[in-house]
C-alpha cells in the first residue's frame, strides 16, 4: 500500500508539473547578425588622428583678383597645410612614402573641383575656380589621382608639407568655393 502511495504521488507531481509546463507561454526568438569590420595592415607608418581629416581654411579671395582667363589668383600664397606620419619604421635602406590625393576634378583641368564640400550655408557655389594641391617638397602642381614625389621614411616621424591655392579654369563668379578631397599614402 505504501508503495500505492508513492506511485500515486509521483503520478499526481508529474501531472502537475506537465500542466504548468502547459500553462507557461512559449516565445519565439529575435536574431541579428554583427558585421565586424577592419583591416590587419602592414604599413610603416599610421597616419596620426588629427590627420585623418584636416581642414585647410582657403580664406576669402576676390573674384578680380584672378587674371583674365585661366590661371592662378594674383599674389595669393598658398595655404599650407601637413600630413603626419607617426610610428614609423625606420630602415637602412629606406622605404619611400607617396600621397595621392582624390576627388573631382574642376573643368578641364587638374585642379580639386570647388562645390563639393560641406556647405550648408545656402550661399552660392562659386563658378569657374578649382583647387590646386601643390606638393612643397618638389613644388610642382599635382594632379587629382597622381601620387607626390616619393619621400624616403628616415625617422619615426615624418611631416609631409603640401599647399593649396585657388585657381581659374573658366570665368570666375563669386560664391562658397568648398572643395572635399581624399588623399592616400603609398609605401614602396
Amino acid at each position: 500500500m505504501s508503495f500505492n502511495k508513492g506511485l500515486i504521488a509521483l503520478a499526481l507531481s508529474a501531472m502537475a508539473f506537465s500542466s504548468m509546463s502547459m500553462a507557461a507561454e512559449t516565445y519565439g526568438k529575435s536574431t541579428g547578425t554583427v558585421d565586424f569590420t577592419g583591416n590587419i595592415v602592414n604599413t610603416p607608418c599610421a597616419i596620426t588622428t588629427a590627420n585623418q581629416s584636416l581642414k585647410v581654411d582657403m580664406g576669402n579671395i576676390r573674384a578680380s583678383d584672378f587674371a583674365a582667363g585661366v590661371g592662378t589668383a594674383d599674389s595669393h600664397a598658398d595655404r599650407q597645410f601637413v600630413i603626419v606620419l607617426s610610428d614609423c619604421t625606420v630602415l637602412a635602406d629606406p622605404i619611400k612614402a607617396t600621397v595621392t590625393f582624390g576627388g573631382l576634378r574642376a573643368k578641364g583641368d587638374k585642379a580639386l573641383a570647388t562645390g563639393t564640400g560641406d556647405d550648408v550655408s545656402g550661399q552660392p557655389t562659386a563658378q569657374g575656380v578649382g583647387i590646386q594641391i601643390v606638393d612643397q617638397a618638389s613644388g610642382t602642381d599635382l594632379a587629382m589621382a597622381t601620387a607626390s614625389t616619393a619621400v624616403p621614411i628616415t625617422n619615426t616621424e615624418m611631416q609631409l608639407f603640401y599647399g593649396a591655392h585657388y585657381v581659374s579654369v573658366g570665368d570666375v563668379k563669386p560664391g562658397v568655393a568648398n572643395g572635399h578631397a581624399t588623399f592616400s599614402v603609398a609605401y614602396n
